[in-house]
């Protein structure tokens, strides 16, 4: 059951982490 957590865990920071950099390469497009 941790174990599991800690995976869902990962798999958001990952997808988080993807937002940024897209959110920071579209910030870059605008400008």
């Amino acid at each position: 059951m941790l174990l599991n957590f800690r995976d869902k865990n990962k798999r958001t920071s990952i997808k988080s982490e993807k937002n940024r950099s897209i959110k920071f390469l579209h910030g870059i497009a605008v400008l």
